[in-house]
């Protein structure tokens, strides 16, 4: 457990460090303004003191008193009983004004860091490495910019309560001490005890939030997954299976917020009965072991009830740093595992398609499994190029070595004689139109789906490019024409609509090189029929490059090449293609 501890202690350490270095302003705004109104409100308190001794009729200002009359004395005022009361009302007041100021303040920036932490981590994941991105679940990632994103930036707000409460708390403790320094060590050693006897609901709400923040993630991991999959699930009547898996999560996200909420409700309420009891042994000691004033005696066990309250605020706002800590964290892991994966994009020259695209000698591996041995193939510019074969012999990773997704372990992937590595491979993909093979479309208007919200692709642009890809036809026939939504994932459109949509978005941008992925593996033959006389039309418009295991694409075009296993074992045009060489 010390362990634990000094681990916890030291992640603390670093994340307010960081708060501390990445939004100085607010973090000092905030302190600023809490330290204001701890001074307010001791000020307001200590006035209580003078207050007591004239109703009790004791001469006003006699012991520590003396030092907030003496500066209401230099001002020419009289400390009367009126004065002091509006002084005590204006402190507390004052207090109330600086607190909501400094809880605006730190509300604005916990705001701003949550939105800086889903920002910075959408970043990181547009820039890391394709074969990163493909390792992280949908849903954890969907889970890290929502709510998990908000819980972290709570992190924020409780620190600066915790540093709030350790400066109320000081501040108490120093009045007290111009009172009676017995009595206020008394008071401090009765609130290291309170923090001692509280330590097991901060582990326990601390070990909880670990917990519910885990369960969170595997909840919305499966929810994306299950949504996805649903129709295919819903179709086979398997709900009973999906729904345990939820289920579970949930009621573990149930059980880890029970045990946070005791441990909260513990600690909000168990420190009243102590502050009461230490109070009551405080109170019976003054009156029987010491000469002290009626009025001085009341004003202490006030000042004693704010310090005891003061320390159990501390813990609270300790604990409730605690419980924010492992969003926190999660968040800053993510950031940077992403960042650490960065894409290598170094190269400065042009994309300039005029010739073709050459894989030379290519070899390829994922870890140990090897997917293309010694390849070359080549795809004329202007033509119609398709590559087929078998799943898995190595197709679609042919596509990501010419989209830069995936280097080569061996071998040169070249565009019009220049090597990948040297062009800037940002505006290599802009030239470029995909289709894949399952097709993804938001659940928003047809024109917001192929413009992808591009202002350059305006509504003439769009209808172009659906006319090009033969959709215009049913998509005029819409009750709002391309403003009509199309529901969850296309939903509202058949297969060889969504597949024609899809075609469009890619053709919207004029690419120079149109990539269709698997694109009617999912059609039935006359959809496909219909998908492949759009093709046709566009042969000689646009270079294409369409990757299939079935043959219906090999009729179109102007060179096939036959995969398997990784390797070409017949390409079927005379530009002198050897046997898997160019």
């Amino acid at each position: 457990m010390p362990g634990l501890m000094t681990g916890q202690f030291s992640e603390l350490r670093e994340s307010l460090a960081y708060l501390a270095t990445h939004y100085p302003v607010a973090m000092v705004t905030s302190l600023v303004l809490l330290f204001a109104a701890a001074m307010a409100e001791s000020i307001g308190v200590f006035t209580l003191l003078p207050v007591l001794q004239v109703v009790s009729g004791a001469t006003a200002g006699e012991g520590a008193a003396n030092m907030l009359l003496e500066p209401i004395r230099a001002l020419g005022l009289e400390p009367t009983l009126p004065l002091l009361l509006v002084v005590m009302v204006a402190g507390i007041l004052l207090k109330a004004v600086l607190t909501l100021s400094a809880a605006v303040a730190s509300g604005f920036a916990a705001a701003q860091i949550a939105t800086d932490l889903r920002i910075a981590l959408m970043r990181t994941l547009m820039k890391a490495q394709w074969s990163y991105f493909i390792r992280q679940p949908v849903g954890i990632l969907a889970n890290a910019v929502s709510g998990e994103a908000m819980r972290a930036s709570g992190i924020f707000v409780a620190a600066c309560r915790l540093i709030s409460e350790l400066v109320r708390t000081a501040v108490y403790v120093v009045l007290a001490l111009f009172v009676s320094w017995p009595v206020t060590i008394a008071a401090v050693a009765a609130g290291l005890v309170m923090l001692i006897i509280m330590r097991g609901p901060i582990r326990v709400a601390r070990d909880a939030s670990v917990r519910q923040n885990q369960a969170l993630r595997s909840l919305t991991q499966r929810l994306a997954d299950g949504l996805m999959s649903f129709k295919a699930i819903k179709a086979m009547g398997r709900e009973d299976r999906l729904a345990p898996l939820l289920e579970a999560d949930t009621q573990e996200v149930n059980r880890s917020q029970r045990k946070e909420m005791v441990a909260i409700a513990l600690m909000a309420n168990a420190n009243e009965p102590l502050i009461a009891v230490i109070l009551a042994f405080g109170v019976y000691g003054a009156v029987n072991h010491a000469d002290t004033p009626f009025s001085q005696l009341l004003f202490m066990a006030v000042v004693l009830q704010r310090i005891l309250a003061a320390i159990g605020a501390t813990q609270n706002s300790y604990q409730g740093l605690v419980r924010m800590l492992p969003a926190w964290l999660a968040q800053q892991q993510s950031i940077t595992a992403a960042s650490r994966a960065p894409e290598i994009n170094t190269g400065r020259k042009s994309p300039d398609f005029r010739r073709q695209i050459v894989l030379d000698h290519v070899t390829f591996a994922y870890g140990e499994a090897a997917v293309l041995h010694d390849l070359s193939l080549s795809v004329p510019a202007g033509q119609l190029t398709t590559i087929v074969g078998p799943s898995g012999s190595g197709k679609t990773t042919i596509i990501d070595l010419i989209l830069g997704l995936q280097v080569p372990q061996s071998g040169t992937v070249r565009l019009d004689g220049v090597d990948l590595t040297d062009i800037d491979l940002q505006a290599w993909r802009r030239s470029i139109g995909y289709v894949p093979q399952e097709v993804y479309l938001f659940n928003d208007s047809i024109y917001a789906n192929v413009s992808l919200d591009d202002p350059m692709i305006t509504p003439e642009a769009a209808e172009n490019a659906l006319r090009a890809a033969d959709a215009w036809a049913f998509v005029e026939k819409l009750s709002h024409g391309m403003e009509t939504p199309i529901g969850e994932r296309g939903g509202w459109l058949s297969g060889g609509q969504r597949q024609r949509i899809a075609i469009a978005r890619a053709l919207a941008r004029r690419p120079a090189l149109l990539i269709l992925d698997e694109a009617t593996s999912a059609l039935d033959s006359r959809t496909e029929a219909e998908i492949c006389a759009t093709l046709a039309a566009l042969k000689g418009k646009v270079t294409i490059l369409a990757i299939s295991h079935q043959p219906a694409l090999a009729a179109l075009a102007d060179t096939v090449y036959h995969l398997k296993d990784g390797v070409v074992i017949e390409a079927s045009d005379g530009i002198g293609l050897a046997r898997g060489h160019v």
